[in-house]
């Protein structure tokens, strides 16, 4: 079997553009993979790295041959070491792709190539109820409603400014340059009123998107330890 070539569908939806990758072999079996900058800048940059990864690594080789390829991708880019999320984005959307050929051409689940199960049930967290809320009051009454749909565990980003008028919630993030005593103040009232909400039992996360300095993190993070959080994620950039 060999790859004979690549599509690459850009889907711009809502502000994003989800890039699904689609590698071809001249025995009709296919392989989908995602580069995931479906947010921010970047969709366009990885499409044409992708193509020029395709053309000069990848087309005409055996698809089973995944971590030669890799390898290649890798080794002999040059900018891949150290490379940042364009490039890597590239590489795991192609490596993607013939994982999924060679699960597809053996007819078995990806998973089973990686190891198979070791679980029959995944936790998950809520991500995304928050984007509309702008004050203490309007967070915790989506909190609730996420834990009344099922929810034992929520993320926010009590720093993002928000576009409440966005229809699916639109935020930004908020940069370092910009950051103040009264944002820390706010961010601590934000999490503050998602704890009274929902209670202990409910586990909360933190996501900071690498929004401030080592300094201004630690006293965002010495505020919000009296919330018991599960994790503060991305803390500095």
């Amino acid at each position: 079997m060999k790859i004979t070539g690549f599509n690459i569908y850009k889907a711009p939806i809502d502000g994003r553009t989800p890039i699904i990758v689609e590698a071809l072999t001249d025995e009709g079996i296919t392989g989908l993979g995602e580069a995931a900058l479906a947010y921010g800048s970047g969709a366009a940059a990885v499409c044409e790295l992708i193509v020029e990864f395709a053309e000069r690594f990848v087309i005409g080789r055996d698809p089973f041959q995944i971590e030669a390829i890799w390898s290649d991708l890798y080794d002999h880019t040059f900018w891949a070491k150290g490379g940042g999320p364009i490039v890597f984005a590239a590489i795991s959307a192609i490596e993607q792709t013939l994982w999924d050929i060679k699960a597809r051409a053996l007819e078995i689940p990806v998973f089973d190539l990686l190891g198979g199960k070791c679980r029959d049930d995944v936790r998950v967290y809520a991500n995304g109820w928050s984007f509309r809320a702008t004050t203490p009051t309007e967070i915790a009454d989506a909190a609730e409603k996420a834990v009344s749909s099922g929810y034992d565990a929520l993320k926010l980003y009590p720093l993002s400014q928000v576009d409440p008028n966005h229809p699916n919630g639109k935020f930004k993030h908020v940069s370092m340059r910009q950051y103040d005593r009264g944002m820390r103040d706010h961010a601590v009232e934000m999490v503050r009123a998602v704890r009274t909400a929902v209670g202990p039992s409910v586990d909360l996360m933190v996501d900071m998107s690498c929004e401030l300095s080592p300094d201004a993190i630690i006293q965002v993070g010495r505020a919000l330890e009296e919330f018991d959080l599960m994790f503060l994620e991305e803390p500095v950039e």
